[in-house]
């Protein structure tokens, strides 16, 4: 039963007066259906969903499908196994990707992988969950290193906000999320964007509409790169999404890395789970 019918069937009780008992129960209809706007008997009479926000009664109506794209270091070193654990670096990266998508993104949600190395390739485009599940996930277990150096970074996050720039891609209210994680130094981005200048350009500009940005990083990285990350992490802050920088000294806090990620894109769907 949902909340409202049990509401419903304890209001039938001689004598009990449910609305004096107190409660934290939220009614997100019966186990079945997906959750809807219900209405909300509150002092003063019907309001609008801005007021009822600020008078900090819980909204029913779940977030806007988002665009997550995971835009992954696929270089060799990715190859190496020193994570204490049997699995290599980019194992341990394709682990953590498949249990996002498994946990914090939705159906309606959109869902997209970049690949960097010595090149950058859109592995998988922008598409919805519920249309391609399985395929998202055979194709990102199929993923493999690259056995040639190099790592375009800056190049490759250039590509994932195009791809987050896409017109009519979501409603413009759903969040884009773009995930990073590099284990090195750019090597081999284009002449232009070898200090991040096109990134630069885009993010001042013309940004994704509501952007949050993680920037994971494996092992010591210059200090000069790490500066260029934080200068886009604090641009996303004040724009009003969600940014950070997350260094990981080794390979074993991969996980814990993206254990981070999954909190956030959690707190963004508000424990909504359809849509």
């Amino acid at each position: 039963m949902s909340v409202q019918e049990v509401t419903e069937a304890f209001a039938r009780l001689p004598g009990l007066d449910v609305a004096a008992v107190p409660t934290e129960a939220r009614d997100m209809g019966r186990p079945q259906e997906p959750p809807v706007a219900r209405a909300v008997a509150v002092p003063g009479g019907p309001r609008s969903a801005q007021a009822l926000a600020d008078a900090g009664v819980p909204s029913m109506v779940p977030a806007a499908p988002k665009v997550v794209v995971f835009c992954l270091d696929w270089s060799a070193s990715m190859m190496s196994r020193d994570t204490r654990t049997p699995l290599s670096r980019f194992e341990m990266c394709q682990q953590s990707v498949q249990r996002i998508l498994n946990d914090q993104v939705r159906d309606c949600d959109f869902v997209s992988v970049v690949g960097f190395g010595p090149n950058v390739q859109t592995v998988i485009p922008p598409t919805a969950k519920g249309r391609g599940a399985q395929a998202i996930h055979a194709h990102v277990a199929s993923l493999r290193p690259q056995s040639s150096g190099g790592t375009c970074f800056y190049d490759s996050v250039v590509t994932s906000l195009q791809l987050l720039n896409q017109p009519g891609l979501a409603p413009a209210e759903g969040m884009r999320w773009l995930i990073c994680l590099t284990d090195g130094d750019d090597l081999g981005s284009q002449r232009g964007n070898q200090n991040g200048e096109m990134v630069n350009h885009i993010l001042n500009t013309r940004p994704p509409a509501n952007l949050n940005m993680v920037m994971i990083t494996v092992g010591p990285l210059k200090e000069q790169n790490l500066r260029i990350m934080d200068s886009w992490v604090d641009g996303v802050t004040k724009n009003g999404g969600q940014g950070m920088r997350i260094s990981e000294k080794d390979a074993v806090n991969i996980t814990k890395a993206f254990d981070v990620v999954a909190e956030c894109l959690a707190a963004d769907v508000g424990g909504a789970i359809e849509c």
